[in-house]
């Protein structure tokens, strides 16, 4: 989906800097140590937003992100999350036990606290290999004061791919001039379609909203990175269960 993510900007006037594409990918922390070295190269006082490059897109109402974003009155802001049941559910209670649901796929703040929270939850859980595992255990045990979570997708909306219906125009009231409008009325600045690849043979309309928002778009199964993805999860699910256990 990066095309269309590219696209979307300009469509939408704004500037990406696109981190990490010549980046060695180690695990999923590599995502922390491809930020920080970024964020010291740009003034504290700044706001910066990230977005993953490959699953999300950038909608007009980016106009009003941050007049929205310091509505919320605090340095940082994660987008909300899903909680599942069933085997998927299973696995998500093994990998973030107890935790916060939120995604560090989407996120915006200023520069000084993101370094503040990236560099303590680095030090203080040097041997997790996944950036989102890392930042929650730090604001479900540490509850930093600066951050929170966009609970009402005021800001940011991640498409749950896990839906039971199996199609996302389900999850959204309706699309007017571009813009979607959940079922909440709120209408998201930028909106994301996390672990699609976990979606095996199922479109689940992806490419008729998509379409909706003039895009064209026909998502592929990658069936090689579905099973490196779920070898992944279930992989250090399983590895972090047996450590917790042993303790």
């Amino acid at each position: 989906m990066f095309p269309v993510l590219q696209e979307s900007a300009i469509r939408n006037d704004v500037s990406l800097s696109i981190l990490g594409r010549d980046h060695p990918w180690k695990d999923f922390s590599s995502k922390i140590d491809i930020l920080l070295p970024f964020f010291h190269r740009l003034p504290e006082e700044d706001s910066v937003c990230y977005l993953d490059g490959f699953d999300s897109l950038i909608l007009p109402p980016i106009r009003h992100l941050e007049k929205n974003y310091l509505s919320f009155n605090k340095e940082i802001i994660f987008s909300n999350d899903h909680q599942h049941g069933g085997a998927q559910g299973f696995f998500e209670k093994l990998f973030f036990p107890g935790e916060h649901i939120f995604s560090t796929g989407i996120f915006i703040g200023k520069v000084k606290a993101l370094k503040t929270l990236f560099h303590s939850a680095q030090e203080i859980y040097p041997n997790y290999h996944d950036d989102q595992k890392m930042i929650r255990r730090y604001y479900a045990h540490h509850a930093p004061t600066e951050m929170d979570i966009d609970r009402d997708f005021k800001l940011f909306y991640n498409f749950d791919f896990a839906d039971s219906s199996y199609n996302l125009l389900n999850q959204i009231s309706h699309i007017h001039c571009g813009e979607i409008y959940l079922h909440n009325g709120q209408n998201p600045s930028i909106i994301s379609f996390p672990c699609s690849w976990f979606s095996v043979g199922i479109k689940k309309n992806l490419h008729v909203l998509l379409e909706e928002l003039g895009y064209e778009y026909c998502p592929e199964v990658n069936i090689r990175k579905t099973f490196t993805g779920l070898k992944y999860y279930i992989g250090n699910s399983i590895k972090e269960h047996i450590k917790t256990l042993l303790k």
